[in-house]
């Protein structure tokens, strides 16, 4: 009788067991809430998104200097190879939207487009409208600026805009360039 008795002393009772379980309830809520996952695997979508978008470019910046001009929208397939350039042409990680390339005609110069997630992302196109049908986040070939975004599906639409030509810098003169001077600030190791 001792024995059990014993037991009992040292056994969690069901109340105490349920106020322990509705305490780590609150405080994994509270920290989920804190983590915010959602919003992680939004930022970790959109980040790859940019990432890809980059590679992309760098891939149609190797294609124009091997063959003076970007490729047309038919030679760029979103999921396809795009030899020897890339081994695939990258999908859109949410698989909801796809990437869209837009070249100009003559072959000049080109955009990437990508619809990111998140709307508060310090790169998204200040124009365009955070919706589930345009795009608002611009890759462009080096000789353009994103233009403002119009009012269409798909948003930015591509409205070249040349980059300022380079304005030529003033020569140095002679009496303008320093003459170096050396002082020693050590004692040579011996």
């Amino acid at each position: 009788m001792k024995k059990r008795l014993l037991f009992a002393e040292r056994a969690f009772t069901l109340i105490e067991l349920l106020v322990v379980i509705a305490i780590l309830g609150i405080l994994a809520a509270g920290l989920l809430t804190i983590i915010n996952p959602v919003d992680l695997l939004k930022k970790a979508r959109d980040s790859q998104r940019k990432q890809e978008l980059l590679q992309v470019r760098n891939a149609l910046e190797s294609y124009y200097a091997d063959n003076g001009k970007y490729p047309s929208s038919s030679e760029v397939v979103w999921g396809e190879p795009f030899s020897p350039y890339l081994m695939k042409m990258p999908k859109d990680p949410g698989g909801s939207f796809e990437y869209s390339y837009q070249p100009a005609t003559d072959g000049s110069s080109y955009r990437l487009f990508a619809k990111l997630e998140r709307c508060d992302d310090n790169q998204v196109i200040d124009s365009a409208t955070c919706s589930t049908t345009t795009y608002n986040y611009s890759v462009t070939s080096p000789n353009l600026t994103v233009a403002p975004c119009a009012d269409t599906a798909l948003c930015p639409v591509v409205v070249p805009t040349s980059t300022p030509a380079p304005t030529s810098t003033p020569e140095p003169t002679a009496t303008s360039t320093p003459t170096p001077t050396v002082t020693p600030t050590s004692k040579p190791l011996k």
